[in-house]
C-alpha cells in the first residue's frame, strides 16, 4: 500500500483546520527555517505555527534505514498538506552493523534503490520534496565508509542532499572535503550530542565549522531530558550558543520532541537580512 493511499484521509482535516495558502519551495543556496516532525502531534503544532510564519519548512521523518538497508516506512509527508517537504531519513543505531557486512561498495547500491523509492512515494503524496536529509550519527571512524556513500549516492538522487552532522564529526580534519561536492551541505546538531555547554566548546565548534568549509545549518532541540527528576541536557544552553553560529549558516531546524508550539516559536530564527 503506498503512502498515497494510505494517509490520503488525514489531508482533508489538515486542509480545513485553516492551513495557509500553499508556499513555494525555497529557492537553491536559501536560507532556510524548518521543524523536524517525528509525531503527528509535531504535525499538528506545525500546522499551527506555519500559520504565523508561512515560509516555516517541515523536515518530516519518512523512513529508517536499518542494517537490513531497506528503507522502513515512518510518516506520511502528506501530514503537512501539499507543500514544499523536505524528507528526513533517519539511520537506525543497527545500521552501524552494515559496516561489518559489506563495504561502502555494497551498501551505496542498495542504498541508493531504497532512497529513491523514498524520494518517488513522497512526490505520489502530492507534496513537493525540496531536499533529503541523511540522519546518520555516524561514528568517526566509520566517516570514511559514510562519506564514501554519500559520495556515490547523493549524485544520483534527483533532489538536493543534505546530511546531519554532531559536533565529534568535525574533529575530523577531512569532514568537509570527504562530503564536498556531493551534498548541498550539513546540518548541525546541538542537542543530545553529549557535548558540555562552555564557552570553550562553543569557540572550538566555530572554529572547526570554518575549517570544514562545507555550507551548514544549525539543528537545535526544544526540549530537555530529565532523570529522576533532575534535568540531564543543556539543549537551552546550546539554543542560546546557536546563536554564534546563525549569521554565517544557512538556517535553522528545531526539534520539538512534541512540546508546545509556543516552545518551539521560540527557538525559530527568520532570515531578517
Amino acid at each position: 500500500m503506498s503512502w498515497s493511499s494510505r494517509f490520503s484521509w488525514l489531508l482533508l482535516p489538515l486542509l480545513l483546520s485553516g492551513e495557509p495558502a500553499p508556499v513555494a519551495a525555497p529557492g537553491a543556496g536559501a536560507r532556510v527555517v524548518g521543524e523536524w516532525i517525528w509525531t503527528r502531534a509535531d504535525a499538528r503544532g506545525f500546522v499551527e505555527l506555519s500559520r504565523g510564519t508561512p515560509s516555516l519548512v517541515p523536515a518530516v521523518h519518512v523512513a529508517t534505514v536499518q542494517r537490513d538497508l531497506v528503507a522502513h516506512r515512518a510518516l506520511s509527508p502528506a501530514l503537512v498538506g501539499e507543500r514544499p517537504v523536505a524528507l528526513v531519513v533517519r539511520f537506525d543505531d543497527s545500521f552501524h552493523g552494515a559496516w561489518d557486512d559489506g563495504t561502502a561498495l555494497d551498501v551505496a547500491p542498495k542504498l541508493q534503490t531504497e532512497l529513491r523509492r523514498v524520494v518517488d512515494e513522497a512526490r505520489a503524496t502530492g507534496v513537493t520534496p525540496t531536499e533529503l536529509q541523511l540522519d546518520y550519527d555516524a561514528p568517526v571512524r566509520r566517516l570514511s565508509e559514510w562519506s564514501e556513500v554519500v559520495q556515490r549516492v547523493a549524485p544520483a538522487l534527483d533532489v538536493p542532499v543534505w546530511v546531519t552532522s554532531i559536533p565529534a564529526h568535525l574533529s575530523d580534519p577531512r569532514y568537509g572535503e570527504r562530503l564536498r561536492g556531493a551534498v548541498a551541505g550539513h546540518i548541525l546538531q546541538l542537542f543530545d550530542t553529549g557535548w558540555p555547554c562552555s564557552a570553550t566548546n562553543v569557540a572550538r565548534l566555530a572554529s572547526r565549522l570554518g575549517r570544514a568549509g562545507l555550507p551548514y545549518r544549525i539543528g537545535v532541540g526544544a526540549f530537555e531530558r530529565r532523570r529522576q527528576g533532575r534535568v540531564t541536557t543543556d539543549h537551552g544552553c546550546w539554543a542560546r550558543a546557536a546563536d554564534r553560529f546563525d549569521g554565517a549558516s544557512r538556517g535553522r531546524f528545531v526539534f520539538p520532541a512534541s512540546v508546545a508550539p509556543a516552545a518551539v516559536a521560540r527557538l525559530l530564527k527568520e532570515d531578517d537580512s
